[in-house]
């Protein structure tokens, strides 16, 4: 079973496990990409409720990338605490409660957090948003493998 982990601004690090089964091609790319730890940078809209983006440095050749698709008609609602998209090949949204936009999360589910982590880890998805809207300072994740 591979797992990746996520080191947040706070130094609380949450581990997730890859969603192979279900999306094989989608976790592969996610995998490959992270082959290397990647440093994003958090967007957290005020619309979106418990949910954000994290974006790393911009592919060279955007064009170029490998995507796996979101399923077909799958909303940002359907969604649930813990999960990890893999978004356009090359960034990540995370879900760390209940999202209130209709929009399709752009990629496939990829990373479920382990349940030992998620309470410390929602509190650490809600200490991006107080980043960016009380103390209006950037705030940066690092996602990276997580060898056995």
């Amino acid at each position: 079973m591979r797992r990746i982990k996520v080191t947040f601004p706070n130094g609380f690090v949450a581990h997730a496990v890859v969603n192979d089964a279900e999306e094989p091609y989608g976790s592969e790319l996610m995998w490959k990409y992270l082959e290397k730890p990647t440093k994003a940078v958090c967007q957290h809209t005020v619309s979106t409720g418990r949910g954000y983006l994290a974006v790393p440095r911009p592919p060279k050749n955007p064009m170029e990338i490998e995507k796996a698709p979101a399923k077909e008609g799958f909303m940002l609602t359907d969604t649930h605490a813990g999960e990890i998209y893999f978004r356009n090949g090359w960034n990540f949204f995370m879900i760390y409660g209940d999202p209130t936009e209709p929009l399709s999360p752009s990629g496939p589910l990829t990373a479920k957090v382990i349940p030992e982590d998620m309470d410390q880890y929602c509190e650490a998805c809600y200490d991006i948003w107080l980043h960016n809207y009380t103390y209006h300072k950037m705030a940066y994740l690092v996602f990276e493998r997580e060898e056995a």
